[in-house]
């Protein structure tokens, strides 16, 4: 059967699979003991029509990134509720990255206006990035059917994840989500 369109190494993903034969614990496993970076990418069914989707971004087996097609909690929402952020300070944010849209620029990320305009600290940010990570990334270890892919960061991926030096960056280490999902009490060996 002939592709579509011409499909390039790029596009293929170097690992993927069916998580009710390798479940996404085994998946953090082997890319945090290998250390690798790219995308990680996780589809289940949620019923005949629609499916939910959720998108690691890894850099040397860490998480440094994270977005879903399901409900998630928003940074501003956490940083208000968790951290203390006052909400003025995350509407004029927003207000901010609103006007920059409609003139046409691209806008800077909610955090980055937090901390140029000191409303939160660089720790305090990169807590909070770390917990929406989380948020995203641990209910994926209780799935127990759907599909998962990887591309590595040397399939044209560089220069989606590379950011300007600038940003703060959240660094997870895929063992602790592993040992959060398991709750209190000892951690499993996988």
């Amino acid at each position: 059967m002939a592709f579509p369109h011409a499909v390039t190494a790029s596009e293929l993903p170097a690992l993927e699979g069916d998580l009710t034969a390798c479940p996404s614990a085994d998946v953090y496993t082997l890319l945090s003991t290998l250390g690798l970076s790219g995308r990680l990418q996780f589809v289940r069914a949620l019923d005949s029509q629609q499916e939910e989707r959720v998108e690691l971004r890894v850099r040397q087996g860490r998480l440094i990134g994270a977005e879903t097609s399901g409900a998630r909690t928003y940074l501003g929402e956490l940083l208000v509720k968790q951290f203390g952020v006052s909400i003025e300070a995350v509407i004029e944010g927003l207000k901010r990255q609103s006007l920059a849209k409609r003139s046409g620029r691209v806008p800077q990320r909610l955090g980055q206006l937090l901390l140029e305009t000191r409303q939160v600290s660089a720790d305090v940010l990169r807590r909070a990035l770390e917990e929406s990570i989380a948020r995203l990334a641990v209910p994926v270890l209780a799935w127990e059917q759907g599909r998962f892919s990887f591309w590595s960061e040397g399939s044209g991926l560089s220069e989606l994840m590379a950011e300007p030096a600038e940003l703060v960056r959240p660094d997870v280490r895929l063992e602790e989500l592993m040992g959060r999902a398991a709750g209190p009490g000892p951690t499993p060996i996988l």
